[in-house]
């Protein structure tokens, strides 16, 4: 059964990606010189306050891919890598050969091969660097199912808490304080990301203030770091162009968790019906 709280975050996680890529558009092509620092800045800004958006999409996966219902065996995973090759090689192979041809100025045969290459290396168009996460995460499918399945929700709970340590929290203090603490913990953010997924939407607990909380004060940390980062104090506070990033982390985890409190029960799942009805009580009401 669909569950409602995954298709809503879908939906908003979609329009945040548009956002963030359009905000971006100017930044990644002009200085801000050019721009004006007020006009980078409000550009950077917007796009960090979308920048939840990849880390929940991410969590989705975890959420469906590893509930206990959930049997994963190798035959699956074969299933799961083989759909993403045929969409990189696909997609990325005709992006790559684009590439090359408006750098080349002429079309040959053998460019078809570099482009093939390019994808094996990962020098296809940028945007696809969702679908090299995604092969890596169905990689390590079943042994993060094992993890989930073998370990109780306080052992799963510490485990999560020595992985947000070391992949979000000394990062971020090395970025901001422009700091050089070691860290032995220190793994790739996505798999937090898919075990967060799965832990948030099984979990009892109720986070609701900490999560209301998150969702006030990570923006707003968010834009006074940015801001900072482009008016040019210190030399750390660029962490937040790091995906390892701790008010991203909690922004994201805020969403995700608030949207599941409030629409897990709904039942059906999200459709067209539904957001007209909405749309209608809505202007009932006006």
């Amino acid at each position: 059964m669909k569950k409602s709280y995954i298709e809503i975050l879908r939906v908003i996680a979609t329009l945040a990606v548009v956002l963030l890529h359009i905000n971006m558009t100017l930044p990644a092509n002009y200085t801000k010189t050019e721009l004006g620092l007020f006009n980078y800045a409000l550009f950077e800004n917007m796009y960090m306050l979308v920048s939840w958006a990849v880390p929940v999409f991410f969590m989705i996966s975890g959420a469906l891919l590893l509930e206990p219902s959930k049997h994963i065996d190798l035959n699956k995973v074969k299933k799961y890598l083989g759909k993403m090759l045929v969409i990189l090689f696909t997609f990325g192979s005709f992006y790559a050969f684009l590439e090359i041809f408006f750098y080349e100025r002429s079309i040959k045969i053998n460019y078809i091969l570099r482009a093939v290459w390019n994808v094996v290396i990962g020098k296809s168009w940028d945007h696809l660097w969702y679908i090299y996460v995604l092969i890596g995460l169905y990689i390590l499918l079943i042994p993060l199912k094992c993890i989930v399945d073998k370990l109780d929700t306080q052992l799963f709970e510490i485990f999560l808490m020595f992985l947000i340590v070391g992949c979000f929290v000394i990062p971020s203090i090395n970025n901001y304080f422009n700091l050089t603490i070691k860290d032995c913990m220190l793994i790739s953010d996505p798999v937090v990301y898919f075990m967060l997924g799965y832990y948030i939407s099984m979990t009892k607990r109720d986070l609701r203030n900490i999560s209301l909380i998150g969702i006030f004060i990570s923006p707003i940390m968010l834009v006074v770091t940015t801001t900072l980062d482009v008016y040019g104090y210190g030399n750390g506070i660029a962490a937040n162009a790091q995906t390892c990033n701790i008010f991203r982390l909690y922004f994201a985890v805020s969403i995700f968790y608030l949207i599941k409190r409030l629409f897990e029960n709904r039942g059906g799942g999200f459709t067209i019906q539904y957001a007209n009805k909405s749309l209608k009580q809505f202007h009932h009401c006006l």
